[in-house]
C-alpha cells in the first residue's frame, strides 16, 4: 500500500469500543496530498467527514470527493484508494469506525456474508454522533464505550446488505479465524473444498490478493492494534501472539506494511506532529 506525501502534520487518536469496534478521530493540516492505494479494508470501515475534503475510490462506490457532512464506506476485503489533503488554514477532520463482524456477533450475520449497500449516506443524528464523539474525545472526556459502539452499529446495521456464501467466502473466513496459527495452505484450501493450486488463482483473482497475503495482513493489522492496545506487552511477545516466530521478519514486513517499525506505532504522538505510515487508519 504506497503512500505519497511528505512529513504530515496530523492528529490520530484510536479507541477500542467494546469487541469488534475500533474508533478514530483524525485531523489532517497537511497541505501536500497523501494517498493510500491499493489498499483492502479487512472489515466493515466507515469514516464521517466533518471538516474538509476526502477523495476516495472504492471497487463499489466509484470515485467520489467527500465534503463535510458525508460519509464514505468500506465493505470486508473490498479494494479502495484514497487521498486527503488540507486547504493552507483550514485543517481536514474525520471520525471514522472499522467494525469485525466476525467479533460483533449481535450484527445479525456472519463476516463474510455482509457488505454496506452502495450508494448510502450518513443520516443526520449519526453526523450529529460523530460531532459529539469528536468533542467528547477533545475533551478529554471520551463518550461511554458502551453507548458510543451502540450508535455505531445501529448505523451498520441499518446499511447492511446480505452477501450469498461461496467456497472462497468461506475460505476467507477460516483465514480470519485462523490467521495467529501455523497452518499450512493446503488446509486453507480445504475450507473451499479446492486444490490449492487452484484456491489460490480463484482466491487471489477474487479478494485481489493471495491468501497467505491475506493472513499476513491480517497478522500485522492485529499487531499494529495491539502496540497500542496492550502498551504492557513486548515486541516478541505481540509477534507470537500474531503468529510471527521470526522477529527480524516481524520488523521487516510491520515497517514495509505501516511505513515505521512497531515499537514507533505504539508509541507514536497522537497530539503533534508525526509521519504517516502506509496504513492511515490501520488498527
Amino acid at each position: 500500500m504506497p503512500v505519497s506525501g511528505s512529513s504530515v502534520q496530523n492528529r490520530y487518536d484510536r479507541a477500542e469500543l467494546g469487541t469488534g469496534v475500533l474508533g478514530w478521530v483524525y485531523e489532517y493540516v497537511n497541505t501536500e496530498p497523501v494517498q493510500k492505494l491499493d489498499a483492502m479494508a479487512t472489515g466493515l470501515e466507515l469514516g464521517v467527514q466533518l471538516e474538509g475534503d476526502w477523495l476516495h475510490q472504492g471497487t463499489r462506490t466509484g470515485k467520489r470527493l467527500y465534503a463535510p457532512g458525508s460519509v464514505h464506506l468500506i465493505s470486508p476485503a473490498e479494494r479502495y484508494s484514497l487521498e486527503c489533503c488540507a486547504r493552507r488554514g483550514e485543517p481536514g477532520l474525520q471520525v471514522g469506525f472499522i467494525v469485525y463482524p466476525e467479533e460483533a456477533r449481535d450484527l445479525g450475520a456472519d463476516a463474510a456474508d455482509v457488505a454496506f449497500a452502495p450508494g448510502v449516506t450518513a443520516d443526520r443524528r449519526f453526523v450529529e454522533f460523530c460531532r459529539a464523539y469528536q468533542a467528547a474525545n477533545d475533551g478529554g472526556t471520551p463518550l461511554d464505550a458502551r453507548d458510543a459502539r451502540a450508535e455505531v452499529l445501529r448505523f451498520v446495521r441499518a446499511r447492511l446488505e446480505i452477501v450469498p456464501t461461496d467456497p472462497l467466502v468461506s475460505a476467507k473466513r477460516e483465514i480470519e479465524r485462523t490467521f495467529a496459527q501455523p497452518l499450512y495452505l493446503e488446509h486453507l484450501a480445504q475450507a473451499a473444498a479446492m486444490p490449492a493450486n487452484r484456491f489460490t488463482r480463484r482466491f487471489t483473482a477474487r479478494f485481489g490478493v493471495p491468501p497467505i497475503g491475506y493472513r499476513l495482513r491480517l497478522r500485522l493489522n492485529e499487531a499494529a492494534r495491539l502496540t497500542w492496545s496492550e502498551p504492557c506487552l513486548g515486541l516478541r511477545a505481540i509477534a507470537e501472539r500474531v503468529g510471527f516466530e521470526d522477529m527480524p521478519y516481524f520488523h521487516r514486513v510491520f515497517l514495509r506494511e505501516f511505513g515505521m517499525t512497531p515499537h514507533l506505532y505504539g508509541r507514536r504522538p497522537q497530539l503533534s506532529s508525526s509521519s504517516v505510515g502506509s496504513s492511515m487508519f490501520a488498527p
